[in-house]
This record gives structure tokens, sequence and C-alpha cells, in this order.
């Protein structure tokens, strides 16, 4: 402690506007994870207020923000030919928001969609409950017709994650309901590989039912449906997991997936013009789980700082833990704004 000095100034303007604090390098080699979970959400499907008007054509989901990866990036839904995995191209449609298809029938699907989730906040629930007036994400059997739908994700490299799950919440109801699978591609114009085995909860969960110690998710699968899920337009929604490290699978030797793009792919159910709007399916709450990150990059950080605003000095930067250097600051919040700044005594 030989080498610390008093500090002194004098006279009437005398101020003293920074110190900076010796004894910490100004580069550290840290995990930097760079995508976090939040960074592909789908979740938020509200039509804002000045978009009543054009509320049947409204895709503003697609890129608002609450739903975009870190580089902004929208998601993508149109009408558009698409080749899957080497199978003849195909019509895809797009997903459309709950209350905007003229013919939709609220009863052949979920009365309500999922409530906006908040930020770093995921849900680890086999099932959610419906959330009054929330509008989701879905498809409807069209016209009897046997059609593709599908959503493709913002591009998104998970390539330092050892463990990687997509995670979202689906609703499958109707008399003619149909089937969904999850894919992986390096492209988002089409589908370069087979379907993504996934693990779901296959049981539906009506209001007042609860679940049991012995209810899990059901799998591996390479698709859910066709047939229903949910049998009535009050159940639960219920959860997907997808493992994007490998799909446990002998026969594909590698299928991790690091970087592309993620498709789900809605079949509608068989031709029923007897029945022509008897299926939904919905989805809500989309995001990632990611965990064990494997990489480490060198970053610069700002190093330690005393700084002087107004009538109040300030500790800029201090390491949130005892550094095990003696006579290094350090600092340990206590709740809300404020900590403590403490002086390590060296290694413990």
């Amino acid at each position: 402690m030989n080498n610390w000095r008093k500090i002194i100034h004098s006279g009437s303007q005398a101020e003293l506007e920074a110190l900076r604090l010796s004894g910490t390098d100004s580069q550290v080699t840290v995990p930097n994870p760079g995508l976090c979970a939040q960074d592909l959400w789908l979740h938020d499907f509200t039509i804002p207020a000045e978009e009543f008007s054009n509320y049947g054509n409204w895709t503003g989901w697609k890129s608002n923000q609450a739903n975009l990866n870190a580089s902004l990036t929208p998601w993508i839904s149109f009408m558009r030919i698409v080749e899957v995995d080497g199978a003849p191209d195909a019509i895809h449609f797009p997903f459309d928001i709950s209350g905007q298809n003229p013919t939709y029938a609220p009863d052949h699907g979920p009365n309500h969609g999922l409530a906006n989730t908040e930020p770093n906040t995921f849900p680890s629930a086999l099932v959610l409950p419906q959330s009054s007036d929330a509008p989701y994400l879905y498809v409807e059997s069209g016209a009897g017709l046997t059609r593709a739908y599908s959503i493709t994700s913002p591009l998104i490299n998970l390539t330092d994650w050892f463990t990687k799950k997509l995670v979202f919440y689906f609703y499958l109801y109707g008399s003619n309901a149909g089937s969904f699978k999850v894919y992986t591609s390096t492209s988002n114009e089409d589908i370069d590989g087979p379907p993504r085995e996934l693990n779901y909860f296959a049981s539906s969960i009506g209001p007042g039912e609860s679940l049991t110690i012995d209810d899990t998710l059901t799998g591996p699968v390479t698709q859910v449906g066709p047939n229903q899920i949910q049998t009535s337009a009050n159940d639960a929604w219920n959860r997907v997991e997808v493992d994007l490290a490998s799909t446990g699978d002998s026969e594909i030797t590698d299928n991790e997936f690091n970087t592309g793009y993620i498709w789900i792919d809605y079949m509608s159910g068989p031709d029923d013009v007897s029945n022509p709007w008897e299926s939904d399916f919905g989805i809500g709450n989309l995001f990632l789980k990611l965990d064990d990150y494997e990489g480490t990059d060198n970053i610069d950080v700002q190093a330690p700082s005393l700084k002087v605003v107004s009538e109040d000095i300030r500790f800029h930067n201090l390491q949130p833990n005892d550094p095990g250097v003696p006579g290094a600051l350090y600092k340990e919040d206590f709740g809300g704004s404020q900590s403590f700044i403490k002086i390590s005594n060296g290694p413990t």
C-alpha cells in the first residue's frame, strides 16, 4: 500500500474531473457469447394503433424489433416457390396474424394467443395458458385444399454454442388438422436438408386442468400431426423443443446447426370440401435456449476510473468480484443502483 498518495487540490476554481486507477489491463479474454437467446425471438404480434385500418394486410410482425435478431434482420413469410430437400418445387403460403383473414373462424383455433414475454425471461413450462385478446401467428386449412405454409428466421450463427435448442409453443386444433416440421437450411430461399427431430407436449390441457408429475415431452419425431393435439378452443398452448446440436439420427452423421436459417413448415390437412375451414395451426413465443458457450474473445475494456459528476464522486468500470490482487478496488452490489467499494486483500 506504499504507492497510495493523497490527492490535493487548491484554489477557488480547482476542480477534480477524473482519475484513472492503475493496475488493471485494458484488454482481457472473456466469454463473449455474441448471440443471446433474445437475439432470435418471435413473440410480439401486437397491431399498432395506426395500422388498425390496414389490419387485414398488416405484416409488421416480420420486422417488429421485438421479433428480430441482433442485426435487425426480418422474418420471411410470403407466397413463394420453395424446394424442400430435393423434392419438386412447391408453392408456400404465408402465415397471418389471428383475426386478419375475413373468413377466419375463431372456434376452429385458439380463442387467444400468448402474452408477450418480458425481456430476458423465457418460459420453461410444458404448456402456457391463453392470454385474453392476445393475437398469434397462424395458418388455417384453406378451402379444403392441401397447402404448404412456411416462415423463415433471420440469419443466425450458433457456432460457439454447445447446447442449442429452438423452443416455441404451438396450437394444432381442428377436425382436418395438418402437420408441421422444423428445418434448418443454409438458404432462406430453399430448404437443403431433412426435417429435424423434435420433442413436443402431446396432451390437451384445458382450463382448470393441471399437469401431473409424469407429464413430459413426446419424441423425438420429425413432424407433429396430422390430427389435432388440442381438443378445444380454450386449451393451453403446448411446448416444442428442437435440438439444434444434433438430430439424434444415427443415419445422419453430422447435422449440427451452426449458421443459417430456421424454417417452420406446415402442411394443411387433407382435402375436405365439406369442412373447408376446420383447422388452425398457431405459433407463439419462439426463442432460442442456449448454454455452454465455447468461444472466447479478446475484447478491450475501459480501465477503472474515478469521476466527479456535479457533487458526486463515482467509480466506473470496477470489477464486480474480488480480483485477488492486493490493493485492487472492486464493487459489491447491495441492491438498487449503488454498490460498496472494497479493497482486495489479495488471493483468497
